[in-house]
C-alpha cells in the first residue's frame, strides 16, 4: 500500500507546538529547554520521514540523516532525567553517550552506504542497514534506552515529591514507546523486519505527551 504522510504530519505538528509551548513561560530553563530540544527532535524525525517517503525512490541520504538525528535522543533523555534526580552517575551516563552519539553521526555521515535500501509502507519505514558501524549505532541506542527507564525509575526514589512524579512520568513515557514497539515487531516480523525506527519513533507521541504533562506540571509549581 502507498505510503500516507497524514500520522507522521499530525505528530510533527503536536511535537513542534508542544515544543514552542515548552519554551516559554515559568519553571527551570534546564529543564523545560531539554524538554523541547526532545520534542523538537522527535518532530524532526517525522518530516525527515515524510520528506524521505515523498521522492522517488526513497532518499537514501535523508535516510542517514534521520538516524544522525535521533540518535541525540537517549543521551538528552537521560541529561533530562539526571537534572530531575539531581543524578552524578546519570549525568555521567548523558555525557558518555552526548560523545557517542557525535562520534556515530560523524561515522554515519562519512559511510554512504550506512542506510542500503529504505521502503516506505502506509505510515512506517523500513531501513536496511548491511553496513558493520550499524551494529555499534544499535548497541549505543539500547544503552541509551535502557538508560532513560532505569534512571527515571531509579531515581523517582530518591527524588523530592515533585521530581518524583516528574521522574515517573519519563519512566512511563520511554516505556510507553519502547514496549509497543518490541510487541508489534514481534507479532508481525513479515511486514515490520528493518522497521523497528520508523515504528519507535511514532510510539514516541507517548514520550512527547509525558513530557508535555511534565512540562504542565513544572509550569503549575
Amino acid at each position: 500500500m502507498t505510503y500516507s504522510p497524514l500520522l507522521s504530519v499530525i505528530t510533527a505538528a503536536v511535537e513542534i507546538a508542544a515544543a514552542v509551548w515548552t519554551f516559554t513561560g515559568i519553571g527551570r530553563k534546564a529543564v523545560k529547554r531539554t524538554a523541547g530540544a526532545i520534542l523538537l527532535l522527535l518532530a524532526s524525525y517525522q518530516i525527515l520521514e515524510v520528506l524521505i517517503c515523498a521522492a522517488t525512490p526513497p532518499s537514501l541520504l535523508l535516510s542517514r540523516i534521520s538516524f544522525m538525528s535521533v540518535a541525540w535522543l537517549p543521551p538528552l533523555g537521560i541529561l533530562l532525567i539526571s537534572i530531575l534526580a539531581g543524578s552524578t552517575p546519570a549525568r555521567i551516563y548523558a555525557a558518555g553517550l552526548l560523545f557517542a552519539s557525535l562520534v556515530l553521526n560523524l561515522i554515519i555521515l562519512l559511510t554512504p552506504d550506512f542506510v542500503g535500501q529504505t521502503t516506505c509502507r502506509v505510515v512506517f519505514a523500513l531501513f536496511r542497514n548491511h553496513h558493520a558501524s550499524f551494529l555499534a549505532y544499535c548497541i549505543f541506542y539500547w544503552l541509551g534506552l535502557l538508560g532513560m527507564a532505569g534512571f527515571s525509575l531509579s531515581g523517582s526514589r530518591s527524588a523530592s515529591a515533585r521530581d518524583k512524579q516528574q521522574l515517573r512520568l519519563m519512566a512511563a513515557g520511554s516505556l510507553g514507546f519502547i514496549v509497543p514497539s518490541l510487541v508489534t515487531v514481534l507479532l508481525f516480523p513479515s511486514v515490520t523486519t528493518g522497521s523497528l525506527p520508523s515504528i519507535m519513533c511514532h510510539y514516541a507521541l507517548f514520550l512527547a505527551l509525558a513530557l508535555i504533562i511534565l512540562i504542565r506540571r513544572e509550569k503549575n509549581n
